[in-house]
């Protein structure tokens, strides 16, 4: 069945609310390609087999093509229709004050064909045009800019999401301009770098973050961007001390004041996943303590020197937003009753509960307040005072349970 997802909204200066997200817009598997031929594409259809262990209900292929054309009375009719794919692009929903809700799509090109992509590519058929818009905000000049990821055509031998923004006037929201960010380029030269590249977030400057996630063995490495300036540059070029050679780090999200939050590796991973700590970047002006250009681990700016506190109960893992305030949301390991020492990866001689966390910026806090916690090479060593940390810690509930082996 065609879907609409929602991932972010901003509010526009006449009082409207402007949606982004994604929708299908025709099912994968049948429909026109470059020629305007209809094509049928059923290796993007499931074996009955993979279904049902007899395969006593093989799949009926007319019966699926009817289920695009008529799915509210089809969906749940026909067995079929619970298996259909869709081709999805980019799209924006303004709901002003009564509800009223009006829709387009952001991706350029009419029905069938999406920025010159068909559904079915008459010389790729296995391959379907994927759009988002991942998040929204109103730049300098109150117009909006989406980011998120669009198709691509990587020299004319395939396709992969790469990561896009998209501009529009804000009179004129039924008119976007697609922009993929340079210097993620998915094959650059003879090698595949990326398997694909996203941005997840934006501020109003038109700064944009997000990952590239490298092919093979090669890491996903967080970016930041700034519109119509340049390449994107990498986390691991600009704060090589925190984002060390071949680590793995996510761009989640930033402020109007360029404060970037996410996670990064803290380990090398030697052949198995790696385990990570949440992160904070100041691409901008100094936000108090916090000078431009450096980089901060989330422990180190929750950490208040003392063993038996509350901050040392928790392992801050991942951030996923960050407002105006400085105010960040984050996951976090808890240990009842605290971590044996300070460091990093300190042992939790109980068992660890994974819950949602706010960090609040504490007011008056100064560059002495950090306190790097102990590296786990070093000799673990216990404090008995110190100093409050930068930012205060508060549990907003627990979302699972992991043991720590």
């Amino acid at each position: 069945m065609p879907r609409h997802l929602s991932l972010d909204a901003v509010a526009m200066k006449d009082g409207n609310l402007l949606v982004v997200g994604s929708s299908s817009y025709a099912a994968s598997f049948y429909a026109q390609d470059r020629d305007g031929d209809y094509r049928e594409d059923e290796n993007k259809l499931p074996s009955s087999d993979d279904i049902l262990n007899n395969g006593s209900h093989p799949l009926n292929f007319d019966v699926m093509k009817q289920c695009t054309i008529n799915p509210s009375d089809n969906l749940y009719k026909n067995w079929e229709c619970q298996f259909s794919t869709f081709a999805n692009e980019a799209a924006v929903w303004l709901v002003n004050a009564n509800g009223t809700v009006t829709s387009h799509a952001i991706t350029a090109g009419n029905g069938d064909n999406r920025d010159g992509l068909a559904v079915i590519d008459k010389d790729n058929d296995s391959r379907s045009f994927q759009a988002s818009a991942q998040a929204v905000a109103l730049d300098k000049n109150d117009n909006p800019i989406a980011v998120g990821y669009s198709t691509t055509d990587v020299k004319n031998d395939y396709y992969a999401m790469q990561a896009a923004y998209f501009t529009a006037k804000a009179g004129n929201l039924a008119s976007w301009t697609r922009t993929m960010i340079p210097g993620l380029d998915i094959e650059p030269g003879d090698d595949r770098d990326f398997t694909y590249t996203i941005a997840n977030g934006v501020n109003n400057s038109s700064v944009i973050v997000g990952d590239a996630k490298g092919n093979g063995e090669k890491p996903q490495r967080a970016f930041v961007y700034k519109a119509g300036q340049g390449n994107a540059q990498f986390f691991d070029q600009l704060a090589p001390s925190l984002f060390f050679k071949d680590s793995n780090s996510n761009a989640a999200a930033i402020n109007n004041n360029d404060q970037v939050v996410g996670w990064v590796d803290i380990e090398s991973s030697n052949g198995k996943e790696a385990r990570h700590r949440a992160f904070t970047y100041i691409n901008g002006t100094a936000q108090g303590p916090l000078k431009a250009g450096g980089a901060w681990m989330l422990d180190d700016l929750t950490n208040d020197g003392v063993v038996n506190s509350i901050a040392n109960s928790y392992r801050i893992v991942d951030a996923t937003g960050i407002n105006n305030a400085g105010v960040i949301a984050a996951t976090a390991y808890y240990c009842h009753g605290g971590y044996e020492n300070l460091s990093k990866l300190a042992h939790c001689n109980g068992t660890e509960q994974q819950v949602v966390v706010k960090l609040v910026p504490k007011a008056g806090a100064t560059a002495e307040d950090i306190q790097p916690r102990v590296k786990d090479e070093e000799p673990p060593f216990k404090r008995s005072g110190g100093s409050l940390g930068i930012l205060a810690l508060t549990a907003l509930g627990f979302i699972g349970f992991r043991r720590r082996k």
